[in-house]
């Protein structure tokens, strides 16, 4: 299968967090990337958000998953 159709199958799920966060900062940096939401970009079934936006070189556009009210 092709990985475009694999990763949205919900098959394999990955990230791109920087190896040496935390569960915390990760939780941290959904946390912000929901309250900095780009309402004109998400959807029904994701949402896109920013985090770390202090720092230009920092800040992450962040993509959540949603199925029902579980990300």
């Amino acid at each position: 299968m092709f990985p475009d159709k694999f990763y949205k199958s919900g098959y394999l799920w990955k990230t791109l967090f920087p190896e040496y966060f935390t569960t915390e900062k990760i939780i941290e940096v959904i946390n912000e990337a929901l309250h900095n939401l780009d309402k004109d970009a998400s959807n029904d079934n994701q949402l896109i958000g920013y985090a770390l936006c202090a720092e230009p070189m920092t800040a992450m556009r962040v993509v959540i998953q949603v199925r029902g009210k579980e990300i």
